[in-house]
This record gives C-alpha cells, sequence and structure tokens, in this order.
C-alpha cells in the first residue's frame, strides 16, 4: 500500500453529480452533449454517505480524470467531505497510476473504510475489465488495484458500470453488466466481511431477461435488495 499522491488540479467543494448516463452503450452519444467526459467526468461523480468518527456526515466522491495530461491516460480520483462545512476530510487525490481506468463507484464500509470499483484495461482498443481499491481508515491510503475474478476483460465481452453495495453484515456486493447488446447480462460476486476484501465466484441471476444492463442497486431498510436494470422489449 500506498499513500496517494496530491493531484494536478483538484475540486476545493463537492460539486453536484449530474444526472449523465453512464450506460455503456450510451456514453459515445452523451460525449456530444459534454465533450471531455471520457477525459474527466467530475461533473459526473459518484457519491456514497457515511458517518465518521465524530459523528460528522462524510461524502465519499470518486471520478476519473487525465488530470491535464496525454489524452486518454486517465486516474482514479477520490475526495472525501465534511458534508456539514463542504471542508476536505481527505483532499483529492488519485488512488490508481496512469492508465486507462474509468467510470468508477464507490461504497462506503464499515470501519471508516471504502471501496472504488472500476473499469480498467491495458489500453484503450481492448475491452475493460473491472478492479477495485480498498481505503484504510483515513481514506488516504489505498490497496494496489485488483482484478475481478470472472469480470476479466475474456473473449472479447468487456465487463462495464461496476456498482459496489455495502451489505448489513459487512460485507460487499458488487454488480457489473458483462457484454454489450443482446448478449448482456449482470453479474454479482460477493465479498465476505472481514479487513481483506476478496470477492467471490459471479453468477449471472437466472430470473433476468437477455440483454440486462447497466444495473443500480438500492438496498432497503428491511434489508432486501432492490435492483433497477435496462432490458430490450421482447
Amino acid at each position: 500500500k500506498g499513500t496517494a499522491a496530491p493531484a494536478a488540479k483538484v475540486p476545493t467543494k463537492p460539486v453536484q453529480t449530474a444526472a449523465a448516463p453512464r450506460k455503456h452503450e450510451l456514453r459515445k452519444a452523451y460525449a456530444m452533449y459534454r465533450p471531455g467526459i471520457d477525459n474527466d467526468n467530475w461533473p459526473e461523480s459518484m457519491w456514497a454517505f457515511t458517518t465518521g468518527a465524530s459523528g460528522a456526515e462524510i461524502g465519499l466522491q470518486t471520478w476519473h480524470s487525465a488530470g491535464g495530461e496525454q489524452w486518454g491516460l486517465r486516474r482514479i480520483y477520490v475526495a472525501a467531505w465534511d458534508r456539514k462545512t463542504n471542508q476536505p476530510v481527505a483532499p483529492a487525490a488519485p488512488i490508481t497510476t496512469r492508465g486507462w481506468s474509468q467510470w468508477p463507484a464507490v461504497a462506503a464500509l464499515p470501519g471508516r473504510r471504502a471501496l472504488v470499483a472500476f473499469e480498467t484495461a491495458t489500453n484503450g482498443e481492448l475491452p475493460p475489465a473491472i478492479a477495485y481499491c480498498v481505503s484504510d481508515s483515513d481514506y488516504l491510503t489505498w490497496s494496489a488495484p485488483a482484478v475481478v475474478e470472472g469480470a476479466e476483460a475474456a473473449d472479447e465481452q468487456g465487463s462495464f458500470d461496476p456498482l459496489p453495495v455495502a451489505m448489513p453484515d459487512g460485507g460487499v456486493l458488487l454488480l457489473w453488466q458483462q457484454g454489450a447488446g443482446r448478449q448482456a447480462r449482470i453479474m454479482p460476486a460477493k465479498a465476505e466481511p472481514g479487513d481483506a476484501i476478496r470477492f467471490g465466484t459471479p453468477f449471472a441471476p437466472q430470473a433476468l431477461p437477455a440483454g440486462a444492463t447497466r444495473p443500480v442497486v438500492r438496498l432497503a431498510g428491511d434489508g432486501q435488495l432492490h435492483l433497477l436494470f435496462q432490458s430490450a422489449l421482447t
């Protein structure tokens, strides 16, 4: 593990998350409306909310950015904010090195830790895999990226739109879209509670229709998971 270096260009206050599509199939069209989104999606940041050690309400923000460097080579950034004062709890900083990483999402974990999942590839011409990093309790020190087993870019399908969800038992559920078009399917994998986050074997829920994409999950107060997704009418 290592402490992330300061970012070259960082926000000085939280930004409001734009109502923008992250869905793989819509990105090119949306980029016509918001040029540069592939190089920096700060306005489309993903958020998670938790309570700090002192009882302060904390907002965790993540996005990808090239930071003014070579086009296409991006880093994943994270910042933690006091939601009442808008002051940084952990200043915005990259948690990955420059590469083909993009579209992160964050989950707040017990013990004032966080998990960020994102798409990653060895170059921009290859389909992405899903990787993740886990923080220590200060949101400043992060693990090296680890690729999720079963979410590799196999058979040129690619894996997209990861969404981690903190579970009531302290574990983490991770969902993503594997493949595209009619062959797409939503894949979940679970990491059991513990300091070492490691996801088990993913599986494709049989009840979902073919071509299900863009998973959005919410955890209800009774512990039930509610899944929203997109699918073509049949």
